[in-house]
């Protein structure tokens, strides 16, 4: 099992991120993962399984296990989750009602309606040629600069993105 074929494993991570993966599957990955020999390709993908067997292991402490199961004299805990669940929704229902009806724009009625001012834009206009060229220039200088800015910006995001993706 530790000396699983990494085409084999691959194949299984790529069902297991798509949702496809049997439980067997799961199993196996999982195993693969907790053991000591990882193939150095797979590595980035262990602390995940690793994290997800210590779940699978961890229980609740006595106390707190006896509050959840259901006995005679009170109801079952499906039924206090589900109840949870929908209170959560009536909540997530009003929020969304509550936030469409403030920042969708109000209609304005007929008589407050504003007249619309049309702007005579014959008076901005530039006539001269080298006013022109140079209110361009300027234009296109500082469009240069901010896409560089940008493109400085994204560069150095993608060099962060990259070292938080280094395996551990």
């Amino acid at each position: 099992m530790m000396h699983m074929d990494y085409k084999l494993i691959k194949a299984m991570l790529d069902r297991y991120f798509e949702g496809e993966s049997s439980l067997e599957e799961e199993a196996h990955l999982r195993t693969y993962f907790g053991g000591e020999e990882v193939d150095s390709r797979l590595l980035a993908y262990k602390p995940l399984f690793v994290v997800l067997q210590a779940e699978a292991q961890a229980s609740l402490p006595e106390a707190q296990w006896d509050r959840w199961q259901p006995s005679p004299d009170k109801p079952a805990a499906r039924l206090r989750v589900q109840t949870y669940h929908k209170w959560i929704a009536v909540a997530a229902s009003v929020a969304l009602a509550l936030a469409v009806w403030r920042w969708y724009p109000q209609a304005a009625p007929a008589s407050q309606a504003q007249a619309v001012a049309v702007v005579d834009w014959s008076k901005y206009e530039v006539t001269d040629p080298e006013e022109a060229l140079r209110i361009t220039k300027k234009a296109l200088g500082r469009t240069s600069r901010e896409l560089n800015r940008g493109a400085k910006k994204a560069a150095s995001e993608i060099s962060r993105v990259k070292k938080m993706a280094k395996p551990l």
